[in-house]
């Protein structure tokens, strides 16, 4: 599990941003990871690094469009599956 760089009991930085809530864990691609309450797929991928990439998302087996990422919401114990295009196939 990732631990939380600047965890402080009540505000904990992760990336570049600051939040003041304990963080939950969900499983991403696989691997359980730790990360903010409310945070969504948008401020996921781009703490990630993902940024303009072409990816695929699924949330507990379920396809999200990309125009639902800053809308979808995580929660506790969600299964987030990120999927980029290999060249060449």
């Amino acid at each position: 599990m990732q631990v939380l760089a600047g965890w402080d009991g009540d505000i904990y930085t992760y990336g570049s941003s600051t939040y003041g809530e304990i963080p939950m864990t969900i499983t991403l691609n696989g691997q359980a990871e730790a990360i903010a309450d409310a945070c969504t797929i948008a401020t996921l991928l781009a703490e990630k690094g993902y940024g303009d990439r072409k990816i695929a998302v699924a949330l507990n087996q379920e396809f999200v469009p990309k125009g639902q990422y800053a809308s979808t919401t995580l929660k506790p114990d969600d299964e987030l599956e990120i999927v980029a295009p290999m060249p060449g196939g």
